[in-house]
């Protein structure tokens, strides 16, 4: 499994699907309160990390290693409670992103994603480029301690990632979603959708999804937003387990917008998500 390095979240992928190893997911019905639980724990506990140590590489020595070792995820799993919902760290969501998977007959595989982060990024067009920069310099920190802080020809953390997966040194699966800070919980449940319970990449991109963090300023940090197709009772157990939940309307377009390509018997095929303007295409 490959997601883009640092300092984008992709680390907090990884780490979520490490943790996930150890809870034997196919075991449990998908979208079931166990389930949902499982996913938005192990999502916190790797959100926590992510903002705890994500950021540029050439400029601080980072424990890459040791975060994605089966040792450490197996300490994390420690702090997992099965019965209720944890505190965790909150993000800060964006939107107005573009990703694409294109897989040629041969069987090469490109997953590309690209924002500006804000409107018009930061309004900045280099003389003569056409290219308007971006600005996601404003997710440095400023805490000297904390290894995204800002500082001179330092990358700053960003959410954008874009996802291989690879059996036997051959791609197999390739995709990329819009969604800000939720990019890699979503890369989770679709990538868990496909692995754990089978199922294709388009049915694995449309089945119903979570949000965890605030839309809103006055939003609770541990707001979980959950799609009105999950069945009723596992919201109502999740409730009872401690979340904070907040339905919202089926294919709500804040839950991403994936795109994707799997190979299967040697068969190619493609996933557009209805939550907002996409396509699969064959040629």
């Amino acid at each position: 499994m490959y997601e883009t390095g640092l300092p984008t979240q992709g680390l907090a992928a990884l780490l979520a699907l490490n943790l996930l190893e150890g809870l034997d997911l196919g075991r449990i019905p998908l979208h079931s309160a166990e389930h949902l639980h499982a996913l938005i724990e192990t999502v916190k506990l790797a959100y926590a990390d992510r903002d705890r140590w994500v950021a540029d590489p050439a400029g601080a020595r980072l424990p890459v290693d040791g975060l994605l070792s089966k040792a450490y995820a197996e300490r994390r799993r420690g702090g997992f409670d099965p019965r209720k919902a944890q505190a965790h760290a909150a993000g800060d969501p964006a939107g107005d992103t573009t990703g694409f998977v294109v897989m040629d007959g041969r069987g090469d595989l490109v997953s590309v994603i690209q924002s500006l982060f804000h409107s018009f990024g930061s309004g900045v067009v280099p003389p003569g480029t056409g290219v308007v920069l971006h600005n996601r310099g404003s997710s440095f920190g400023t805490d000297p301690a904390h290894p995204n802080c800002l500082g001179p020809g330092k990358r700053p953390f960003h959410t954008l990632i874009a996802a291989i997966v690879t059996q036997d040194d051959s791609p197999v699966m390739g995709f990329a979603t819009m969604g800000a800070n939720g990019q890699a919980m979503f890369h989770v449940q679709v990538l868990t959708n496909v692995l754990d319970y089978g199922l294709d990449i388009q049915e694995a991109i449309e089945r119903p999804r979570f949000l965890l963090g605030p839309l809103t300023l006055d939003e609770p940090a541990d707001t979980v937003r959950i799609e009105s197709r999950v069945p009723g009772r596992a919201v109502a157990a999740l409730e009872r387990r401690g979340h904070r939940i907040r339905q919202e309307r089926a294919f709500y377009q804040k839950m991403g917008h994936a795109h994707g390509v799997v190979v299967r018997d040697g068969t190619q095929m493609g996933g557009a998500d209805p939550r907002g303007d996409g396509a699969a295409l064959g040629y």
